[in-house]
């Protein structure tokens, strides 16, 4: 994929230019990660670079295994929309628990952020399926090295989950 390197217009907000990021990452899921739609969201994500309250920590955030159809931010979307996205499965919770078994080696890194968001969310879900919740959540309680480094972007683009990380550091 070859993108103009040129100067992008930043002439809306920051606040604009993050949900222009998170819009073309939904319509991108949503044409089924269609070829012509990964240009807009690289775009979008690249030309958060040229504001002035970008910084480095927030690189991890633009990478391919954050935004792609089965990285982070479709799982994210998933719980703030109530709905699946990127994904063939049915629920919200059916979408969290193939989640949480992403890893290698009996690691899994990346829990804690989906176990944070479901967490502050609060996706629909059935009485059997909050309880099979409430277990998951002693995860955040085992002795496992988590991933951080999507951390300060996703506190960026979702400001409601600030808080709960916060809490969780």
């Amino acid at each position: 994929m070859a993108l103009d390197r040129h100067a992008f217009e930043t002439q809306e907000s920051w606040d604009s230019a993050l949900k222009n990021f998170l819009v073309a990452a939904l319509r991108y899921y949503d044409t089924g990660a269609s070829d012509d739609q990964i240009n807009a969201v690289f775009s979008a994500g690249y030309r958060l670079t040229r504001y002035r309250y970008w910084r480095d920590d927030l690189i991890p955030g633009l990478s391919w295994q954050f935004w792609n159809s089965k990285g982070v931010l479709p799982v994210l979307l998933s719980f703030k929309l109530g709905r699946p996205v990127a994904s063939r499965l049915s629920s919200s919770y059916e979408i969290l628990a193939a989640a949480l078994n992403r890893g290698r080696n009996g690691k899994h890194p990346l829990r804690r952020i989906f176990l944070l968001a479901w967490q502050a969310y609060l996706p629909l879900a059935t009485h059997n399926q909050a309880a099979t919740v409430a277990r998951f959540m002693d995860y955040l309680d085992c002795d496992e090295e988590y991933d951080r480094q999507y951390d300060a972007f996703i506190t960026i683009i979702f400001p409601e989950l600030r808080h709960v990380f916060r809490q969780s550091s």
